[in-house]
């Protein structure tokens, strides 16, 4: 479980610390304050810079777009897309500072850019001391010029433990990006996301096939029924949405009602509700992100359901966290902290000129304003 969390140099954050997590944590703010990007930060540690992780990053803001009239993702280069990453939407320059993120300072890793080149090849021959192969060079092998580039490969590089690993060709194109996400796995913990928009229904059925007639298929149940109470159990079927994609629909055997009914029957609260639980469950000894866990849900369900996120992420050894724009969250939030009291912190994210600061409220300070009614969203 991180206990402590430190960015540099990634999206809006020049600079952020976090002295202070616990096992549930929630994160308050303006928008455009950072809330989602943290959350992206700590997806891209948890994931150890999973390729995967990127092409998730890049779509989820749309930023995949290219000044190229009608632009194909052959034509974009990853390097034009990657650099959204960084602070300043600017790749950095040659071995020098690029995005660090970690539990430290003193352990974290760093993404930055190199260039490597076949050392037997061309204008390469040139480098000092080759010892031949895909080597990176550094600033002190040779002097790059504007002739000699296309020599040259350009890598996003992920340093840790002095030690390298190439992750991503920035010259060549975002369809090799997106086929390289598919190829490897390095994540140092299982992680689950909860976007603020709704998730594909068949990604929730993938989750629920590793949940269903299990220990935890009850605990699910039990959590949609803060909303329907007569709902008994869950299904998914198969549905033709044309002739060549099927589309998997969550079905629910209802106490009055004699055949199976659609969940969205019970409207978009409870499969918001479905898609936290399913993720929730599925990130046993990992990290549930959550952007705008209110979304969707009534204000009068929030105590309740932050209880069960508190008992499960316990039961289940998941570190949740989650973001609101909404009182209504906060307010039972504090309501279920009170319950949890080692277990829950809350903060909120600050632009203080160039840099982005986490004051952070204990459960005392959160009482206190949520009663005189101060702002703390």
């Amino acid at each position: 479980m991180l206990k402590t969390f430190y960015v540099n140099n990634f999206r809006l954050f020049k600079h952020l610390e976090l002295p202070k997590l616990g096992q549930v944590n929630l994160i308050a703010g303006k928008n455009g304050s950072g809330k989602s990007a943290l959350l992206e930060a700590i997806r891209l540690y948890a994931s150890n810079a999973d390729p995967g992780v990127f092409v998730d990053l890049i779509f989820s803001r749309k930023e995949y777009w290219s000044p190229k009239e009608r632009p194909h993702f052959d034509e974009t280069v990853s390097g034009q897309v990657l650099r959204h990453l960084f602070h300043g939407h600017k790749l950095p320059e040659m071995n020098s500072e690029g995005i660090r993120v970690g539990k430290s300072e003193e352990e974290h890793f760093h993404l930055t850019v190199a260039i490597y080149v076949q050392a037997e090849e061309g204008i390469a021959r040139r480098v000092p001391n080759s010892k031949g192969g895909f080597q990176p060079l550094t600033t002190l092998d040779i002097e790059i010029s504007p002739d000699d580039i296309s020599f040259y490969d350009k890598y996003l590089v992920l340093e840790q433990a002095g030690q390298a690993r190439r992750l991503v060709n920035l010259d060549k194109s975002l369809n090799d990006l997106m086929r390289l996400s598919h190829l490897s796995d390095h994540s140092r913990y299982p992680i689950q996301v909860v976007f603020a928009q709704s998730t594909d229904s068949n990604d929730l059925a993938s989750l629920w096939d590793k949940t269903g007639l299990t220990s935890l298929e009850p605990e699910v149940i039990t959590g949609m029924q803060l909303i329907e109470p007569k709902i008994k159990r869950l299904s998914f079927v198969d549905a033709e949405e044309d002739q060549r994609s099927t589309v998997r629909i969550p079905m629910v055997q209802h106490s009055d009602v004699s055949e199976p009914l659609s969940l969205q029957v019970f409207g978009d609260g409870i499969l918001r509700l479905f898609e936290i639980l399913l993720s929730l469950v599925n990130a046993r000894d990992g990290i549930l992100v959550i952007d705008e866990l209110e979304n969707g849900l009534h204000y009068t369900i929030h105590p309740k359901v932050w209880d069960i996120v508190f008992r499960l992420a316990k039961k289940l050894n998941v570190q949740v966290f989650a973001t609101t724009h909404s009182w209504d969250c906060i307010r039972g939030f504090e309501v279920a902290w009170r319950e949890h009291l080692d277990e829950g912190t809350f903060f909120r994210l600050d632009i203080k000129g160039e840099r982005v600061k986490a004051t952070y409220y204990d459960l005392n300070v959160l009482q206190d304003a949520i009663i005189a009614d101060v702002e703390v969203r």
